[in-house]
Formats: C-alpha cells, structure tokens, sequence
C-alpha cells in the first residue's frame, strides 16, 4: 500500500516535470485539477504524506460472512484483523466452517468478502485506489489527445500497461468474493 501511495503521486511529478519549460504546462494544469481534484485522489496524496513523511499505512482487514439460505440471506458480524493481530487465512477459513457447520440444512450457500480500510476509517481501501487509477489514467488519456500529432513510444507503452491491469478491468467482487456451498452429508465445502 506505500508504495502505491507513493508511486501514485511520482505520476504527477514526472509530468510536472516533463512539461516544465513546454507550452503544454498549462493545459496539464487544468487537466490536472479536473481529473485529480477529488475526494480520492486527495486522500491517496494526504495518504501518501502520511507513509513518506511521518508513518507506515494502518491497514485493517474486515471479514464479511454472509449466508444465503432458503428464507433469506443473513450477514454475520464483521470480523475485524490488523498487522498486529492477523489471522492466516486457513484459521479464518476454519472459524466460517465452524458457523456453517452450526446451521441445519442440507446445503448452505454462502460468501465471504474481504474489505481493506485503514484503521479507523470506513473507506474502502481499493475502491479508493481502484478511482484514483480511473483518474490518472483520465488525465494521461485527455493529455495524449492534447498532445496529440506527436507521438511518443514511451506515452503510448504506458497507457497501453495501464488499460491492461487486470486488477483494474476485472468485477471487484471477483478479487474481494468468494463462493461456496457446504454440503452436509458428504461435510464437503466447494468454492
């Protein structure tokens, strides 16, 4: 997480940088404020001052359980792990199949979903991030077209590496959701 809070901001100060003496400053300037100057493009700066300056990220992860069963769906309390007191992930494994197995049905379907926040906050940690990359690449995206008629390996490999993130393209459930099902009679959990 530092060093994606860092790199985050080093975007903006290599373009600074790179159109310094250009006729292109200015318009980077207001590209710049129209796509960077929102709630979550100023706390991953705030953030990234915090881990460069004064202390690393606090990160806190949280643990949803919910359950689908026949008379409707039901959530279990948020399990809550810091870096000081994780838990590997086959306890917390083990600790859902303990609630599942409590439960008297044939089959039960349920998720589990992981939220990062920082400790104490309620912002989700990669939905945050997961913006501020729409907005650096708004940017780079609207300054290309600025720019225009001169081309530029080097901007377009970068464009090119930034649409090609995975993490970025796929559904957020697909990183942070898994599914399963608990059959009782064979006691077999299936993803």
């Amino acid at each position: 997480v530092d060093s994606f809070l860092s790199e985050f901001r080093n975007v903006t100060f290599v373009l600074q940088k790179s159109l310094a003496h250009t006729d292109y400053l200015e318009a980077y300037q207001t590209l710049r404020d129209k796509h960077l100057k929102n709630g979550d493009c100023s706390w991953l700066v705030e953030k990234r001052n915090e881990v460069t300056k004064e202390k690393p990220f606090r990160l806190e992860k949280s643990l949803i359980l919910t359950l689908y069963l026949p008379n409707g769906a039901g959530v279990f309390p948020v399990e809550t792990y810091t870096i000081e007191d994780e838990e590997d992930y086959s306890s917390l494994i083990e600790m859902v199949k303990r609630v599942i197995e409590g439960i008297p049905a044939i089959e039960v379907f349920f998720s589990v979903e992981f939220i990062y926040k920082e400790v104490g906050s309620e912002r989700n940690l990669f939905g945050t991030i997961d913006n501020g990359i729409d907005s650096i690449l708004a940017l780079l995206e609207d300054l290309d077209k600025m720019i225009g008629g001169e081309k530029s390996k080097a901007r377009e490999l970068v464009l090119e590496k930034i649409k090609n993130l995975h993490f970025h393209s796929a559904p957020k459930d697909f990183w942070f959701i898994d599914d399963y099902v608990f059959y009782r009679k064979d006691h077999v959990f299936e993803k």
